[in-house]
């Protein structure tokens, strides 16, 4: 499988959530590339018919992405990964098996970075705030060395600022 820097950000609304069981009921789906840029944008679709919900989303997919090589991105790809497996099939094979799983990277950042997730767009569950999310994060953690310094002589003058509110005046001579 060849890998190219398109992500397709899929979002669905399903009957239930045994994609054996279940079906899908809404499909909303945005192409961007490696800067997040957006390339192509299905809009939200009610599946009635899954036939033509897939043919509606392929005309966006396959105008940016090669088959097998589009990254699944969003906040629950799993789920939505073996949704499209058994619902989708065609659509399943313009994916590449990794994901960008924006939900994994926000409780890496709610652990490793509080002060970032502290400060996060708060998701409102739509791909395009998935995709405002991932923004953030690559502006804050994944940042280039100067913001990286910038980030640490902020925290420190912070640390710095509560411990000499904490001191008492007596050591503050």
């Amino acid at each position: 499988m060849k890998v190219n820097d398109r992500m397709v950000w899929i979002e669905l609304a399903t009957s239930g959530p045994d994609p054996e069981a279940d079906h899908i009921t809404r499909i909303s789906t945005v192409v961007t590339d490696k800067e997040l840029g957006v390339l192509g944008d299905g809009s939200a679709l009610p599946v009635e018919d899954t036939a033509a919900a897939q043919a509606a989303i392929l005309e966006v997919v396959k105008k940016h992405v090669l088959k097998g090589a589009g990254l699944l991105a969003g906040t629950r790809v799993q789920e939505v990964r073996l949704f499209l497996a058994a619902h989708l099939p065609e659509l399943f094979e313009y994916l590449h098996y990794r994901n960008i799983d924006v939900s994994t990277l926000r409780e890496l950042v709610r652990r490793w970075y509080p002060d970032v997730y502290a400060d996060r767009p708060q998701g409102d569950g739509t791909i395009e705030g998935a995709i405002a999310e991932l923004r953030y994060y690559r502006g804050s953690v994944f940042a280039t060395p100067e913001k990286v310094i910038e980030r640490a002589a902020a925290a420190a003058a912070k640390a710095a600022s509560a411990a000499a509110e904490t001191t008492p005046a007596s050591e503050n001579g």
